[in-house]
């Protein structure tokens, strides 16, 4: 019966990527009870997921963390450094370097979240705990902008 179950959600989670596929949502949201990254969405009370969609973004979500990997293409890597530095260095915008690595950390000094920009790949990594409102909006917004610098 379990194997049942596990064989039902993994042809869910099939049928679910080849009809995200055909329509692609350009939603970006971090909160600490919910994800939603294009079409994925998930509620994230007691979940220890992974998820990948092909070539796009993966998803690694746990009671502590949140771990996000976005990938872009070559030719974007300038627009996704401007728009990447802007959301994050308040207004001003950046390119040209090969690696981009944004810290923060909460008044304790204990670590909210990273951001990385290196070789077509935006991580973030978030630390659940650590992390308030205000940087949930930032990184939502951060991803949100993202995806309007790789769709233009």
């Amino acid at each position: 019966m379990k194997n049942l179950k596990i064989t039902l959600c993994m042809v869910v989670l099939a049928v679910l990527g080849v009809s995200a596929q055909k329509t692609k949502n350009n939603t970006f949201h971090l909160s600490p009870e919910m994800v939603k990254i294009y079409d994925f969405e998930t509620s994230t009370k007691g979940v220890h997921y992974e998820y990948q969609f092909e070539d796009d973004y993966t998803v690694k979500l746990t009671n502590k963390a949140y771990k996000i990997s976005l990938f872009f293409e070559d030719g974007q890597i300038e627009a996704v450094q401007k728009a990447v530095s802007k959301v994050l260095d308040d207004n001003r915008t950046s390119s040209g370097f090969k690696t981009m690595v944004w810290k923060k950390t909460a008044h304790d000094g204990k670590p909210t979240y990273k951001v990385e920009l290196k070789n077509n790949k935006l991580r973030i990594e978030l630390t659940r705990k650590n992390s308030d409102e205000t940087v949930y909006k930032t990184l939502s917004t951060l991803g949100q902008e993202f995806i309007k610098a790789i769709n233009s």
